[in-house]
């Protein structure tokens, strides 16, 4: 067993396979006690007993008995041991300072015991991430954790503190977006919009995304064309504006069967290169009287391109 520094504190050399000691339920194990004088971090060694070298991939059982023999004195009875109210100059005389914040940083006397943070230090291992946003995502307040990507998203865990993130999500907000493309692009981490189109090319941002191209931009790659209409987004010499092209329609004719008769007029396929459907208007949509009527079609792309 050792302290946080390193120290050995105690040890059990079990250096021969049937020296089975007290408590243990097999001969080949080791037992050791020790008391310990204060709280803190300890480590267990555990190693073969012949040349001390764990073999990759063996199985080790570490059974761990912890009895507390007399709880440290609380003199006030806020759930907040004497000695760490004396350590931290806290008054244990007075029960109401357990639910006091003298950091400031969102975490009660009481609650920074209990998460092994400093009363008097918003940010204990002073790593730039608060004890708060630590506490609350279960990180370490007392290692410096900051450059840690624990979600695999491609933001450390400073980066996800200071844009808002989540240290433990990919995509804070689920809207398909990873957090590290909206926080390169500016947008809400905390709100879905994968289907805004902030820079009103024709593609939301979840296309966008899924193009890898630009949701600020309405030609991402600088050639002039717009983003939905180019065929390749992120290569400035391949893309051109087309206008949808409309089939072509035969003449029509209806014969009226009373002073009313209602006819529904196929609306005409269009094809287009542009990534969004081509919106298709008719020039009059009646009624009509009798006689003859040119209809126009139109359809228009979210480039603009129109045909007819």
């Amino acid at each position: 067993i050792y302290d946080e520094s390193g120290n050995l504190l105690t040890e059990n050399d079990d250096n021969e396979m049937t020296y089975g000691q007290e408590g243990s339920i097999d001969t080949l194990d080791s037992f050791l006690t020790y008391t310990f004088e204060s709280t803190g971090i300890y480590y267990v060694k555990v190693s073969k007993f012949s040349d001390s070298v764990v073999p990759q991939g063996s199985t080790y059982v570490l059974q761990v008995s912890l009895e507390n023999s007399e709880p440290e004195p609380d003199n006030d009875n806020d759930g907040i041991p004497d000695i760490w109210e004396d350590e931290y100059g806290l008054d244990k005389t007075n029960a109401e300072d357990a639910l006091h914040d003298n950091d400031e940083d969102g975490l009660n006397n009481l609650q920074e015991y209990l998460n092994g943070t400093s009363p008097l230090l918003s940010d204990t291992d002073s790593d730039g991430l608060s004890d708060l946003w630590e506490v609350t995502y279960g990180l370490d307040n007392n290692f410096d954790d900051s450059l840690q990507d624990d979600d695999l998203d491609g933001l450390n865990n400073l980066q996800e503190y200071l844009n808002g993130t989540s240290p433990l999500l990919s995509d804070t907000d689920s809207d398909g977006l990873s957090d590290l493309w909206e926080v390169t692009y500016g947008l809400d981490n905390n709100f879905d919009d994968s289907l805004q189109d902030d820079d009103l090319d024709g593609l939301t941002n979840i296309q966008e995304f899924e193009l890898n191209s630009d949701p600020t931009q309405i030609d991402s790659d600088g050639d002039s064309i717009i983003d939905s209409e180019d065929s390749a987004i992120n290569d400035d010499s391949i893309g051109e504006n087309s206008p949808p092209v409309i089939e072509q329609l035969d003449e029509l004719t209806i014969e009226a069967q009373a002073q009313l008769t209602g006819y529904e007029l196929t609306v005409p396929n269009v094809t287009d290169n542009n990534r969004v459907a081509p919106s298709i208007s008719l020039s009059n949509s009646g009624p009509y009287a009798l006689g003859r009527y040119e209809l126009i079609w139109t359809a228009l792309d979210a480039a603009g391109n129109q045909s007819t």
